[in-house]
């Protein structure tokens, strides 16, 4: 008995380092039949089995967005010979429905996860201003500027982003076309601060849909921080 209760015991150990995942569901002749991942291999098995593997299942259920009450009145519906096809089928779309709630939660928090890397890298770097179309920082305005007259030889937003001085109405339309937001034109007049770090990470939207940052780019993906000071300091 000491051996036959050790074998189960280490059996419900290995129960919680299996790996599952829920692929989908569908009707049997006498229960539903769950197709899922097991470390890796691809099996099939009845919904009663599937939920007697215990937790690690039902974690792979409630993580592929399906109910487990749900699965419970259909498989119950089928024993009883009352299954009716939509109820499945609606259950599938509220599954694939909170899915993709859950795969847009993840990508949120990854999202606020590279904010406060970002924020960590930036604090421990010497980089202080960001040129909007390029997104190359940099550790002073003037080489900042230096930037833009130079890659403004060849290249007309860079050209302007460097007139804030002479022509603040050609300064300020080039502006908001590199950040891809409208700014007013007060927050862009004083100083280099509409170059700062945080104002361009807070204000950029281009290649943005309906003014938000791109759902599939994490903030700290934007930014090259290769800083190019390596040319002669000059007055802004």
């Amino acid at each position: 008995m000491s051996c036959l209760a050790s074998i189960i015991l280490l059996w419900d150990g290995m129960r919680e380092w299996l790996t599952i995942a829920f692929i989908g569901v569908e009707r049997g002749p006498d229960d539903l039949v769950v197709t899922c991942l097991r470390d890796r291999f691809r099996d099939r098995l009845l919904w009663s089995n599937f939920k007697a593997i215990g937790q690690p299942a039902l974690v792979a259920v409630a993580r592929a967005g399906w109910h487990i009450q749900s699965l419970d009145d259909i498989a119950n519906s089928i024993r009883e010979g009352r299954f009716d096809e939509l109820e499945l089928e609606r259950a599938r779309e509220n599954a694939k429905e909170k899915l993709a709630w859950i795969n847009r939660l993840s990508h949120n928090m990854a999202s606020l996860q590279g904010l406060d890397t970002l924020k960590k890298i930036l604090a421990n770097s010497s980089i202080n201003v960001i040129c909007p179309p390029c997104l190359k920082g940099f550790s002073r305005a003037d080489s900042l500027y230096a930037h833009f007259r130079e890659v403004g030889k060849t290249d007309q937003m860079h050209a302007s982003l460097a007139m804030k001085q002479t022509n603040f109405v050609t300064f300020h339309a080039y502006y908001e076309m590199a950040i891809g937001a409208p700014i007013p034109s007060s927050e862009l007049r004083h100083g280099h601060k509409c170059f700062e770090t945080w104002f361009i990470i807070e204000h950029y939207r281009r290649d943005a849909e309906n003014g938000e940052e791109h759902p599939d780019t994490l903030l700290s993906e934007l930014f090259d921080f290769n800083a190019l000071d390596d040319y002669e300091p000059t007055s802004v």
